[in-house]
C-alpha cells in the first residue's frame, strides 16, 4: 500500500491502536502536532496493515517544512528502532536539503536516465546530491 499526498491530506483522527503503535516507535517525546501525530499514526496503521515496507510517495511534498523535517527524521527513527523499511519518493530539493543526512541512509537519483545511489553522510555523495537538487531547481521541477 503506496501513502500518497492526497492520504496523509485526509488522514483521519488516529484510533487508540494506531496511537499505541506510534509511541512504541519512541518518538512520542518529539515536538508533534495534531497533524503531524495523524500523519504518523497514518502510517502506522499502512505498517499494520503490510507490514515491513512503508511506502510514501511525494508525503513530504505536501507537508509544512517545519513538519516535513521533524517528520522524516522520525519515520527514520522509528524504521530503525522498529524493523521496518521506508521508501519515500519527494521533489523537496529546493533550499537547505541537509534533512535527507539526518533522515536517509540511502537517496537514489534518477540522471540521465539511469538510477543512482547515494549515501548523504558521506561528504562526495552529498555534494552529488546537492549538484543534482540544484539542476533540479533551475529546471523548476522541485518544491521548496
Amino acid at each position: 500500500q503506496v501513502i500518497d499526498g492526497d492520504a496523509i491530506r485526509a488522514a483521519a483522527v488516529p484510533n487508540d491502536m494506531d496511537l499505541q503503535e506510534v509511541k512504541a516507535w519512541g518518538v512520542e517525546s518529539s515536538p508533534r502536532s495534531a497533524r503531524s501525530m495523524k500523519w504518523k499514526a497514518r502510517c502506522a496503521h499502512a505498517l499494520f496493515e503490510y507490514p515491513g515496507l512503508l511506502l510514501l510517495d511525494e508525503v513530504l511534498d505536501v507537508m509544512p517544512r517545519p513538519l516535513r523535517l521533524r517528520f522524516a527524521a522520525d519515520i527514520c527513527f522509528a524504521a530503525m528502532n522498529s524493523d521496518f523499511a521506508v521508501v519515500s519518493a519527494t521533489h523537496c530539493l529546493a533550499a537547505d536539503i541537509s534533512w535527507l543526512r539526518e533522515s536517509c541512509q540511502e537517496v537514489w537519483i534518477l540522471e540521465h536516465g539511469e538510477l543512482r545511489c547515494l549515501c548523504p553522510q558521506t561528504q562526495r555523495d552529498f555534494e552529488e546530491i546537492e549538484r543534482y537538487a540544484a539542476l533540479r531547481c533551475r529546471m523548476g521541477s522541485v518544491n521548496p
